[in-house]
């Protein structure tokens, strides 16, 4: 899961809680970026694009 640290409308506490349907899943905090990750943030970018290229899935830091 990929969640802006200033969205709006997901705030990271909504998106953590949304979290605990996909167990198996890691979540990516992108700093400085709002809803919409993939429009704010290059590094959302790489890990969405990688994750479709080799589904293995990233360090949850991966954009610190």
């Amino acid at each position: 899961m990929l969640n802006g640290d200033i969205d709006l409308q997901t705030p990271l506490e909504m998106a953590r809680l949304a979290q605990s349907d996909w167990p198996n899943s890691v979540f990516v905090t992108i700093k400085d970026a709002t809803h919409v990750t993939l429009q704010t943030s290059p590094c959302a970018v790489a890990v969405a694009l990688g994750f479709l290229e080799d589904p293995v899935l990233p360090d949850a830091h991966v954009c610190d």
